[in-house]
Order: C-alpha cells, then structure tokens, then sequence
C-alpha cells in the first residue's frame, strides 16, 4: 500500500533562520503565517512548529490541514514500529521508525502523540489507514488499539477515512476503531486473519470471529466493499447485513444454507452488483437449491451455475456460481453454457 520514498523538505523551509526579533514577529503573525502555511504539507508545518513557542502558538491557532492521503503503523515481533505517512505528490512519503527501547511504553506514548499531533486538524479524507500488528505479538493489538480509540473518540470530528486496513485483529479490536470514523467516507473495509497469506502457515486461525456489532454500526450502513480474511464467521449471513455492498470477498463462513442463497439473489438483483465471493466451510442444502432459484443453466462436476437478467440494465446479468465457495458476479454475457 504505501511506498518507502525518499521525501525532500521544502527548500525555503530548510534555510530558513529566525535569528532576530523581526523574523519571530512577521511569521507570528497569523496573516503572513496563514499564506505561508498554504504551501506546506504535514512535515514541514511539524518542523515550523518546533521552531520557537510563538510561531507554534500561531500554527496551532490557524490549524492548517497536513493534507495526508495515507497514515500506516506496522508493529513487528521485535515490537518495533514504523509509521508511513504519505502526502499528494510522487516521492512525497516518510517512514518513521520508532526504535525500541526498554521503556517500551515510551515509545507507545510517542508513537500515539504522533499520531494525534499529525492527524490533529486533517480535514481532508484519508486514502487509507492501516493498523498492522504481527501475528506473535500476543494480546497488544487490543491494548493498542485502546489508546487508538482514545484519540479517536476525543477529536471534535470524525477523522474521514477512505479505506481502513486492519491486520491481526478480532471483532472486538475493529470496534476500537469503526464506530470513530466518518461514515459517509468510509468505502472499503479490509480485516486481514494473521495466517491469511503467511507463507509459514497456510490455514486460517481457527479462531471465531464476530462481526455482529460490526453490522450495526452506522459505518458498516455506508460501506461498499468488504474484505474480510479470517476464519470461522460465525454469524449467520441473513444476519450480517451484506446486500448493500458492491463487492465482497469473505473467507471463510462457517455456514451457508440454500435459503441463504435465495436471499442473497433476491436482494443483490441490482446495478450496483459487482463481485461477491463468500469462502464457507460447511453447505446445508435444505431445502433444495432448485426448489428456490430454479435449475442451473450448467453443472460441471461440484459446480453449478446459474443467469438472472439484472433489472435497469443494458441485458447485464446475475451469475451465480457454485462450488467450494459461492460467487455472484455482474457479467455481460453467458460465460457458461
């Protein structure tokens, strides 16, 4: 997602000495401060307020907008962090490494004086955040992401976020975080299980995971696309309040019935289908799949596929296909016969 590029002060701001009386004068005042602040993005406003109490007295003030696109913090096994901040413009991108020491909560306290300090007056939306933890670090995503929640829940607005990524984490650790956001920015949700993807561990924990607070919150409601990478989704999926999204990949359920079928054609019968896919461990067919949707226009082997003109559409179609996991898809034409 992010990208570790080299990011180039702003010239001006390098060589920039406050070295006599006027100097603090003319960029204390908030007229001459305001334009200057303009042309500045979250680096540079940090560095100008590290230069006398006066200048960040009236930074603080004017609250110019950091302008940051994407905000990440990753935690290793060695409980080291770095966080990734983007800004608009190629190249424009810091990696800030929070080195361990054996105060370990002090660089906790840093890590999220930074984050509230950078995030402080961002306006505009997000791109992405992410909050990645190592698979191994035991309990201290859900400690971390308390003091996440804390900042959150103090701001005087809801931080706009586009895209929210969370890594190694359970239902309950994602309600730290959702129900703070803006709802009406949040697009995509992405929950990543620890072992999706590992190379050391090719299965899912086994771990329930609990998405039911989830599908209540407000943000949930706005939300157009799901990626959730986990294992045993124990909620029914009449009950997940899924048929608003666009797109979904889910894995793994732990149980999907025909009926639950019927439901989902009925109710993702529109335009703004795109792609959903849902990973189950366990199929009930009662009763019969047929007896609710009709026969398949084609079965091969385990797979069965079936076609639904999509209402509003220029001929598109509902396909619908069957197998180890269960797929409807907006298509232009039979792709299988």
């Amino acid at each position: 997602m992010f990208r570790c590029l080299n990011f180039k002060k702003t010239p001006s701001l390098m060589k920039l000495k406050l070295s006599n009386e006027m100097s603090l004068k003319v960029l204390g005042n908030q007229l001459v401060m305001g334009n200057v602040l303009k042309y500045l993005e979250v680096f540079d406003i940090q560095s100008l307020r590290k230069t006398c109490h006066g200048i960040r007295s009236c930074v603080d003030y004017l609250k110019p907008d950091p302008q940051i696109e994407n905000y990440a913090i990753h935690m290793g096994t060695d409980k080291s962090f770095t966080a990734y901040i983007e800004i608009p413009g190629y190249g424009n991108s810091k990696a800030i490494p929070y080195k361990k020491t054996k105060d370990c909560k002090n660089i906790v306290s840093r890590i999220f004086a930074d984050f509230e300090m950078n995030l402080k007056n961002q306006k505009t939306c997000l791109e992405c955040l992410e909050l990645l933890f190592d698979d191994e670090i035991g309990s201290e995503p859900s400690e971390l992401l308390t003091g996440f929640k804390k900042i959150l829940m103090n701001r005087t607005q809801f931080l706009k976020v586009k895209k929210l990524h969370l890594f190694s984490v359970n239902g309950e650790d994602v309600m730290k975080i959702l129900p703070y956001l803006d709802p009406k920015s949040l697009e995509v949700l992405e929950i990543t299980n620890p072992y999706y993807g590992n190379p050391r561990v090719f299965e899912p924990l086994s771990v329930p995971f609990d998405i039911e607070e989830m599908a209540k919150t407000e943000q949930w409601k706005f939300l157009e696309e799901l990626n959730l990478k986990t294992a045993n989704i124990s909620i029914p999926i009449q009950n997940m309040n899924l048929t608003h999204f666009s797109t979904i990949y889910m894995s793994l359920a732990a149980r999907i019935t025909s009926e639950d079928i019927a439901y989902l054609k009925e109710n993702l019968l529109t335009p703004k289908l795109r792609r959903f896919i849902i990973c189950f461990k366990e199929f009930v067919e009662d009763p019969q799949l047929t007896d609710l949707i009709g026969q398949p226009r084609a079965i091969s082997g385990n797979k069965r596929i079936w076609y639904f003109p999509i209402p509003g559409t220029n001929g598109k179609m509902m396909e619908i296909l069957l197998n180890e996991r269960l797929r409807f898809e907006n298509v232009n034409y039979y792709r299988y016969s």
